[in-house]
């Protein structure tokens, strides 16, 4: 964009906080007086409205959608997460381990594998991305019942038990 308007034949001022300008161009809006601006100057932010003009206030947003319409976010927009919440961020967490979960099924070659101890690692990351998936796929209540109902929490532990 730099190149484009140098072309066209704008002069750039170098001092970032010069008011002398008719395009400004910032990564924060913080750094943008908006009551100073006059009528002949832009900048790339909009003043109170971040909303939509944010990621975090624009995947807020898509998330609230389904209480007006009954469209799902992951059908038309990436996947995103506030990471300043704690409770999102704990979800991008469990995401991430799911995707990396996908990405090991689908990079465990199906044929060719001739040395034991090559299978016994693929079977052993099989088993622990299976596990990670399945226990994205439970609900809580499943979950819960299974470690409620699991023989190995039924049996002492011989170390503990004398």
């Amino acid at each position: 964009m730099r190149n484009a308007l140098l072309a066209k034949g704008w002069i750039e001022n170098p001092d970032r906080d010069s008011n002398q300008f008719h395009l400004k161009w910032t990564l924060k809006k913080a750094d943008l007086n908006f009551l100073a601006l006059q009528s002949n100057q832009y900048v790339n932010h909009f003043e109170k409205n971040t909303s939509i003009t944010t990621k975090n206030g624009l995947c807020r947003n898509l998330r609230n959608l389904v209480w007006f319409h009954q469209d799902n976010i992951d059908d038309f927009y990436p996947r995103c997460f506030d990471l300043n919440d704690f409770n999102e961020f704990d979800d991008f967490v469990e995401d991430f381990k799911f995707s990396e979960a996908e990405k090991v099924l689908k990079s465990i070659p199906l044929e060719g594998i001739t040395q034991r101890a090559d299978r016994s690692i693929c079977v052993f990351k099989i088993l622990i991305a299976l596990y990670v998936i399945e226990r994205r796929l439970y609900t809580i209540d499943e979950t819960l019942n299974r470690i409620v109902t699991s023989p190995v929490l039924l049996q002492p532990d011989p170390r503990i038990v004398k």
